[in-house]
C-alpha cells in the first residue's frame, strides 16, 4: 500500500517541496500589515464567494469566520506595536528581558530569544488599543468582533451547529463587521489600502496556466459530449412517444 506521502504527487501541486528553490527567487514574508490585510481580503472573496453559492456554500463562511478574526487580531496588533511592542505581550517582563537578548545577540526578533513567548488574544488586543492607542473604535464594531469570535472558537475547538435564523444572522453580523473593519483601518492606518489593493495579486507561471488551458478544455470536451448525448437520448424519446402515438391511432 503506497503512503499517503507518495499519492502527493496525484495532487498536482503547482509548487512540490523540492521545486521550490527552483521556483522562486525569494522566501516567504509575512510582516503585521500584510499578515492581517491577506486576511481581511481572504475573508472578502469568502463572503463574495457564499452570495455566489449560498445554497451549498457553507465553507465559505466557515472560512470568511476565520480569516476575519485572524485579520481583526493581527490588525489590532499592528496598531498596538506602533505604540509600544511590549503591549503585544501577556508577560512584559518576559518580553523586555527576550528583546534586550535579541538585541544584544543580533537575534531576527524576540521569539529567537525566547520561544515561549506568548501574545495577548483578540480580546486583549481590543481592550488595549482602546485604552493605549489614539483611537476610538464604535461600539457595533466591538460587539461584532466579539460575537464572531465566539463563532470562530465554536469553529476551531469543537462544533458549529446552527438554524436556519441563526445563520442567517450570522452571516449578516459577518458582512457588517468585514465593512466595519475595512472603514476602521481605512482610516487608522494609512498605507492600508495599498496594502489591500495588493494583497492576493498572483501571477502564474506559464506550466500553471497551461495545466489550467488543458483542464478547461476538457472540461468544455467532457461538457460538449455529455450535451450531444442528452439530445442523442432525447432524439429516441421523441421517436417512441412518436412510435407509440402512431401505434395508437392505428390501432396496433
Amino acid at each position: 500500500m503506497m503512503s499517503s506521502f507518495e499519492n502527493i504527487k496525484d495532487l498536482h501541486l503547482p509548487y512540490l517541496a523540492n521545486n521550490v528553490s527552483g521556483r522562486r527567487d525569494k522566501g516567504m514574508e509575512f510582516n503585521l500589515l500584510k499578515n492581517g490585510v491577506d486576511s481581511l481580503k481572504a475573508a472578502q472573496f469568502n463572503i463574495n464567494d457564499f452570495y455566489e453559492n449560498h445554497d451549498d456554500g457553507d465553507y465559505f463562511i466557515k472560512d470568511a469566520i476565520i480569516f476575519l478574526n485572524h485579520a481583526n487580531e493581527i490588525l489590532l496588533k499592528y496598531l498596538l506595536k506602533n505604540k509600544d511592542e511590549a503591549l503585544l505581550f501577556k508577560d512584559n517582563k518576559k518580553y523586555r528581558a527576550a528583546k534586550e537578548k535579541m538585541d544584544k545577540e543580533k537575534l531576527e526578533s524576540v521569539y529567537e530569544a525566547d520561544g515561549d513567548l506568548e501574545t495577548v488574544n483578540l480580546t486583549f488586543a481590543l481592550k488595549r488599543v482602546s485604552s493605549n492607542c489614539a483611537v476610538k473604535m464604535g461600539g457595533n464594531f466591538d460587539n461584532s468582533i466579539i460575537y464572531l469570535y465566539k463563532k470562530r472558537n465554536e469553529l476551531m475547538h469543537y462544533e458549529l451547529l446552527l438554524t436556519l435564523e441563526e445563520m442567517v444572522e450570522l452571516v449578516g453580523k459577518l458582512e457588517h463587521c468585514y465593512q466595519e473593519a475595512y472603514s476602521f483601518y481605512y482610516e487608522h492606518i494609512p498605507s492600508f489600502v495599498k496594502t489591500f489593493n495588493e494583497s492576493r495579486y498572483m501571477t502564474y507561471s506559464e506550466e500553471y496556466l497551461q495545466r489550467k488551458q488543458d483542464e478547461l478544455m476538457d472540461q468544455i470536451a467532457d461538457a460538449a459530449l455529455e450535451s450531444q448525448r442528452d439530445a442523442y437520448y432525447e432524439q429516441l424519446e421523441d421517436q417512441a412517444r412518436a412510435l407509440e402515438s402512431y401505434a395508437i391511432k392505428s390501432g396496433r
